[in-house]
């Protein structure tokens, strides 16, 4: 009985065996045995999956005829940006998303940011506040959150009437941020390349290619007043924090000297849609732009010391040498200019190659 109610509720969400066993953290293997009926769901088991679709374990045993509501697949996967913490989050949306749409009045807000340092290094930010309506959703993400992440404790935090916590990743470079777990800087082949390097002597040059989408929410006529009036208060943003000037993006937000990057992902978590959001940008070397030009500098004194040399002498064959010496530096310290002006110009190409995000 329990085999052909829960892949009857799977199929309702729009989930695969995968996805659904990521939820419940179990493997796919015991998603499958259950539903094919060839193992039965362990009372622990069974206590998750009727917390998960929102129904009773009797109605999942057959002895109850009478489904609890079911959240929509809008809701379930309403929180695809905030895998990169932990999948628990979803369970926190629904929860805030479900009071939020019985209010006249925004009461939570959410944050994702990533600041990028001179250094190269990541700084991956996470907030969610709210109001005593939706303290216990937040407290629930606190909690999953530290369970995914058991290095990095929650700070409480307080603004006016809302209250919540924030949590704070470190990433020694882009890379190892690039390969952490999370859909949001993942590549897909058909939709984003998520983050790809490509190396300079100068400069390394980074392009950010993050995708994000929701199903349209269902909401009864007579609810749309009421929930639009709600979500209008709604914030949640994603922002990108960046040590130089973006080569370029398409931010809905940015200040003017193109360092902080926002984009408004509110309308597509409550109306559906998809989202891109890029940018590209480079993290300078600043030890090899000094190097550089001080070899050219002594390249250029080399060549005016020879020059003056050249011009002073009475000797014929050391002025020869002299002249000699001044062509080779002068040639050399013409060769530099242009080939640093070439790194420092040329546009960059990206390929396949240079992701280093992982696949999903």
């Amino acid at each position: 009985m329990v085999n052909g109610i829960l892949k009857s509720l799977r199929n309702s969400r729009e989930l695969s065996q995968k996805d659904f066993a990521q939820a419940l953290r179990v493997s796919q293997q015991t998603v499958a045995s259950w539903e094919s009926g060839r193992t039965e769901p362990s009372n622990t088991a069974l206590k998750a999956i009727a917390d998960y679709f929102n129904v009773s374990a009797d109605y999942l045993l057959g002895r109850d005829v009478t489904k609890a509501p079911i959240l929509s697949s809008k809701e379930t996967n309403v929180l695809g940006i905030f895998d990169t913490f932990c999948l628990e989050c979803r369970n926190f949306f629904i929860g805030v998303l479900s009071i939020v749409c019985l209010m006249c009045t925004g009461c939570f807000q959410a944050d994702f940011d990533l600041i990028i340092t001179r250094e190269g290094s990541v700084v991956q930010h996470s907030k969610f506040i709210g109001n005593p309506l939706v303290i216990r959703q937040i407290e629930d993400w606190k909690t999953n959150n530290e369970r995914a992440n058991p290095d990095v404790k929650a700070n409480q935090i307080v603004e006016g009437n809302l209250r919540g916590y924030e949590f704070t990743n470190h990433y020694p470079d882009v890379e190892t941020f690039a390969k952490s777990a999370g859909d949001l800087h993942k590549a897909n082949s058909s939709k984003n390349k998520g983050i790809s390097r490509r190396k300079g002597w100068f400069f390394d040059t980074y392009d950010f290619d993050f995708y994000w989408t929701n199903p349209p929410l269902s909401i009864p006529p007579e609810a749309e007043f009421m929930t639009q009036t709600a979500f209008n208060a709604v914030e949640f943003n994603f922002t990108i924090q960046l040590p130089y000037a973006a080569d370029s993006h398409n931010a809905d937000t940015f200040d003017s000297d193109g360092r902080f990057l926002k984009w408004n992902l509110a309308p597509v978590l409550l109306h559906g849609g998809e989202k891109f959001m890029q940018a590209r940008f480079k993290l300078w070397h600043w030890d090899k732009v000094a190097l550089t030009a001080i070899i050219e500098l002594l390249l250029l004194a080399a060549t005016i010391f020879f020059f003056i040399k050249a011009r002073t002498t009475d000797l014929e064959p050391l002025g020869k040498d002299f002249r000699f010496k001044r062509n080779v530096f002068a040639g050399l310290s013409v060769a530099l200019a242009m080939v640093a002006a070439y790194l420092l110009l040329a546009p960059v190409t990206f390929t396949d190659a240079d992701i280093i995000s992982l696949a999903i």
